[in-house]
């Protein structure tokens, strides 16, 4: 992997299961400590350089600290926060984030909203949280705690309101006024936000664990990750019933789709490799070649490329697969957000 050094001259350059929770927050140790050395040092920032407007957000667990980053993926701004492990980024710049206080996959978490200043806007207070994603600008949280579980809806000023009760709940994802709900026993669950409470539509039984999922390409439609052995991502209809699905084989837990675009990649966590997968399931691109293993969570660009993260670098695949300048230096990175 390429790190990248500005000039002088060019200052614009889930308690899936508890053992499932435990790796993505307490992460896998060993690998990322290799990860981390080999990419430690960052380069020294030329003494005029000033980066650019902010495009990224990583969390940084072990730095306690959310970083954000220009387009050429230089920090340009860095909030202090204990045991960040989840992140997502609003459409006003400001940016929810949950911290593990003490440090601890299976304690109290800390739900907090930034404003586009770094400033803290909101918080809320959670058990184990197996998952952040947003309804509109609202936080969706996934809580489970004991035998019980939930998903929770999160506004600007702290309100909560609780989207659904259930002890299986593992994912969760919203479009417009609908939420899209992933289970540990294979379910997919839909729900309408208009009513209170929210009316459930739609339920389908799907097989495997749900690890993620996503809203899809067209109105209505939903992207599923079943992290079972197949490691099977499915496009489903706005009934819940099968667009496609293809069986990936590959070890992932997290998806990032192409917005707008029949077009999703998945990482694989146990080894160095991504893939982008298109209409009807066709394979569009295999990269199996990339320098750092330890990958999970990734975010797409709009023009099919890819940011992914190790836990000590971001790495970047242009709209072909193939390997861009990334970023290092960090300590372990969980999540990141544009």
């Amino acid at each position: 992997m390429e790190t990248r050094t500005p000039s002088a001259s060019d200052p614009t350059a889930r308690w899936r299961t508890t053992s499932l929770l435990l790796a993505a927050h307490a992460g896998p140790f060993v690998l990322g400590a290799g990860v981390a050395l080999a990419v430690r040092a960052a380069p020294e920032l030329a003494a005029d350089f000033q980066p650019g407007p902010l495009t990224t957000w990583v969390a940084d667990r072990d730095a306690d600290a959310l970083i954000g980053l220009d387009e050429g993926l230089f920090e340009g701004k860095r909030i202090s926060l204990e045991s960040p492990v989840e992140a997502e980024r609003r459409s006003d710049g400001g940016l929810w984030a949950v911290s593990a206080r003490e440090s601890h996959p299976l304690g109290v978490h800390d739900l907090l909203l930034f404003g586009a200043d770094g400033n803290r806007v909101a918080a809320a207070v959670f058990g184990p949280v197996l998952d952040l994603e947003l309804s509109r600008d609202d936080a969706l949280v996934v809580e489970r705690t004991d035998s019980s579980g939930r998903v929770v809806r999160v506004d600007a000023q702290g309100t909560t309101s609780t989207v659904l009760e259930l002890a299986t709940a593992s994912c969760a994802a919203g479009a417009g006024s609908r939420v899209a709900v992933g289970t540990d026993d294979g379910e997919v669950w839909l729900l309408e936000l208009g009513s209170a409470p929210p009316t459930v539509l739609a339920k389908r039984a799907l097989g495997g664990p749900i690890g993620d999922v996503r809203p899809g390409p067209t109105p209505g439609t939903w992207w599923v990750l079943d992290i079972g052995a197949s490691g099977r991502v499915s496009l489903l209809e706005p009934t819940l019933a099968t667009r496609w699905s293809v069986a990936t084989g590959l070890h992932a837990l997290h998806l990032a789709p192409v917005r707008g675009v029949e077009s999703v990649w998945i990482a694989d966590t146990t080894q160095p490799l991504a893939r982008r997968y298109g209409a009807n399931g066709a394979l569009e691109i295999d990269v199996s070649t990339l320098p750092l293993g330890g990958l999970d969570r990734a975010s797409a660009s709009s023009d099919g490329g890819v940011l992914l993260i190790a836990p000590g670098a971001v790495l970047r695949l242009d709209p072909n697969g193939v390997l861009l300048p990334g970023q290092g230096g960090f300590d372990f990175l969980v999540d990141l957000t544009r």
